[in-house]
């Protein structure tokens, strides 16, 4: 039968190195002009430890290199919180030393613990707050250091996080330019590698490849008895190999979620059952259009692998005003096409779109379909919720419900 590949994004092996190269050359070219052009003296960057501020720091250095700078120009700090393990605050502060930039350490437990203690947050409870709050303490830091040191703030994140919202809102989702919003995951732990292998010495070699075996994992929460990482991501959303292939053939071609499910199916047999397949495609569904918001005021980053998840570029969420602008501006008529119910939408210019009657997924049931639509846009309304065009065959208005429901989404092209 049929044959896909089970990571879209990384190379074949015939053209590995050729595409390794052009991939950091992207980054280190992106970073470049905007270091450039913000006439900034520095690039402030925090290092975890971790996969992707270990290759965001890595184009940070060949990016100094790149404009003839000293690498002191680039500022690592490492803020080490009540879930930083031994291994990944060894690993951070002797990459940083071999790389030879500036290194800070400010340990952020007593500034977490007295924000929490202020308002009135209970430190052994581990929950949210618990940990989006000491996220948006490390970016207090960073912005503050670029202040200080007139200095750009570099993103660490990576595209996979950026599709699933595995970001804190105003923490580390934000920064001054998302270096590595291009780069998915399975890319992400690929680059490290081949950088380890192939551009760096000896001992940074090693720590890089530590690196990359090192479970991925924000440490918000507590590590073990032992000092060791607690809290791993792809025991909470899933592991990223099925979510960039998911990403891969959901961006780059449009497939509906039964088509990849299909496509995934059969990459996978033998992997993961088609039970689970389905249960984690299902998350990336829900999380990638309730986590929207977090999209549509991210920081500019370079396009790398021929999709990109920006919001001034490429395909978006519609926002709340275009979707009001349908809704005031716009011919409704209810119609039937090709066997399907819903709304052909005629704009003053003659311009038409047709909605579909599509209904919504509660869990894993299909409701309303033929009846009712529900379309997403940008626009959040309050915690946990967010607006959304409603419709049905005798009305149209604008809604706002839980970003838990598996509604549709209309995507704008720019």
């Amino acid at each position: 039968h049929r044959h896909f590949p089970k990571t879209p994004f990384l190379p074949k092996r015939s053209n590995s190195v050729e595409y390794c190269e052009d991939v950091l050359n992207l980054q280190v070219h992106g970073l470049l002009r905007r270091w450039q052009h913000t006439h900034a003296e520095s690039l402030v960057i925090g290092i975890s430890g971790g996969l992707d501020s270990t290759l965001a720091l890595l184009v940070c250095a060949l990016t100094a290199d790149r404009l003839g700078y000293n690498r002191s120009q680039v500022i690592g700090v490492t803020m080490p919180g009540f879930g930083t393990s031994d291994r990944t605050y060894h690993n951070a502060i002797e990459l940083m030393g071999q790389l030879g930039i500036s290194i800070h350490e400010i340990p952020i437990r007593d500034m977490a613990t007295q924000h929490l203690n202020d308002i009135g947050h209970d430190i052994h409870q581990h929950d949210i707050t618990y940990e989006n709050a000491q996220a948006r303490i490390r970016t207090l830091i960073l912005m503050d250091m670029a202040n200080k040191y007139n200095g750009i703030v570099v993103g660490t994140g990576d595209m996979s996080e950026l599709a699933l919202g595995w970001a804190t809102y105003c923490g580390d989702q934000m920064s001054m330019y998302g270096v590595n919003a291009g780069i998915p995951k399975t890319l992400v732990r690929y680059l490290v590698k081949y950088a380890a292998e192939n551009i760096f010495g000896e001992r940074t070699r090693e720590i890089l490849l530590d690196i990359v075996d090192t479970p991925v994992s924000p440490e918000l929460l507590p590590t073990d008895e032992d000092g060791n990482i607690a809290q791993k991501t792809e025991d909470k959303v899933g592991p990223y190999e099925l979510h960039d292939f998911f990403l891969y053939y959901f961006l780059r071609y449009g497939f509906t979620r039964e088509k990849i499910a299909y496509m995934a199916n059969i990459a996978f047999e033998g992997v993961y059952s088609e039970e689970v397949i389905a249960h984690w495609l299902n998350v990336f569904m829900r999380r990638f259009f309730t986590q929207q918001f977090k999209r549509s005021c991210m920081p500019d980053g370079p396009k790398v692998v021929g999709v990109s998840l920006s919001p001034r570029g490429d395909w978006r969420m519609p926002t709340r005003a275009e979707q009001e602008e349908l809704l005031n501006n716009c011919t409704w008529t209810w119609t039937t096409q090709k066997g399907v119910n819903g709304y052909k939408v005629v704009g003053s210019n003659g311009n038409s779109i047709f909605l579909p009657a599509a209904g919504y997924y509660y869990g894993s049931s299909l409701e309303y379909a033929g009846s009712v639509g529900f379309y997403w846009n940008s626009a959040p309304y309050e915690s946990g919720s967010a607006y959304f065009l409603c419709f049905n065959s005798g009305n149209h208005e604008m809604y706002y419900d839980y970003r838990y429901n598996g509604q549709s989404v209309r995507p704008v092209l720019e």
